[in-house]
């Protein structure tokens, strides 16, 4: 499903890259593979986090030599906004590099997958 179906409106939208010279399925099949031990600051932050008052879509996609990836949030209500509006302000930071990290653990899992092929 892409990501403008899921989400088309939102109030918060956030993109990382990394580039890559794997090929794009085995990006995308390393996306499925990831686990959130490998991202050890998705557990710190969502710690933080505390409230579940907005609707969150991400997806990931390899375009060009980069795989990326892109999250949406929509907030329910207007509360909803604005808290989460302060939430983004403080933890924007640190998503960021929670994405970069999950970026560079699904590259890490594809070329070590690539690897394992190429020496069957």
């Amino acid at each position: 499903m892409l990501l403008d179906d899921a989400m088309p409106r939102w109030d918060r939208r956030s993109t990382h890259r990394v580039a890559t010279d794997t090929e794009p399925a085995l990006l995308l099949a390393a996306v499925e593979e990831v686990t959130w031990r490998e991202v050890w600051v998705f557990r710190v932050l969502m710690a933080l986090r505390g409230f579940r008052a907005a609707d969150f879509a991400t997806n990931f996609r390899a375009v060009d030599g980069f795989l990326v990836t892109e999250t949406r949030v929509i907030a329910s209500d207007a509360r909803s906004r604005r808290r989460f509006a302060l939430y983004w302000l403080l933890i924007r930071a640190g998503s960021g590099v929670i994405r970069r990290v999950w970026l560079h653990a699904i590259s890490s899992r594809a070329h070590a997958n690539a690897a394992g092929r190429r020496s069957s």
